[in-house]
């Protein structure tokens, strides 16, 4: 699969971020073979955010039960965290099903920031996902990296 998803990037070497419901993979693959002794694993992924997604909401006193479709639609990696913390709250409207209507903020960049400090999930041993990708890469040869 990471293979493929490379394909379909027009490459045939680099580093596939696999993530989905419940797992991660990092993917090394070069000149079109995937490198499975380099392959990393961590068990942080979708799963994890929708429910870091209800307890930011919870705290905010929103609905919880909105968390999926929240992340799923609006969530995004703030490109500077920080900087985007110590600005403006520029919040968006969120329709529930039922017709209730929501604001939500600084959540969507709250949320995947665990990505990046899995820490903020109580997960103080997994690796980020850049921590992934480097692992993944340092375990190929040295004639393979780039």
């Amino acid at each position: 699969q990471a293979v493929l998803s490379l394909y379909s990037a027009g490459r045939v070497t680099g580093v596939v971020l696999d993530s989905g419901d419940g797992v991660t993979h990092s993917v090394p693959v070069y000149e079109g073979y995937s490198m499975p002794h380099a392959l990393q694993r961590v068990n942080l992924a979708g799963r994890h955010l929708t429910e870091r997604m209800r307890l930011l909401l919870r705290l905010r006193g929103a609905e919880p039960s909105a968390a999926q479709g929240v992340k799923e639609k609006h969530a995004f990696v703030a490109a500077d965290f920080a900087a985007a913390e110590a600005g403006p709250e520029a919040p968006i409207e969120y329709e529930l099903p039922d017709g209730t209507v929501m604001d939500v903020g600084r959540e969507l960049y709250r949320c995947p920031e665990a990505l990046f400090d899995p820490a903020l999930l109580g997960m103080h041993e997994a690796p980020s996902f850049p921590d992934v990708v480097v692992n993944a890469v340092r375990k190929c040869d040295i004639d393979v990296r780039r």
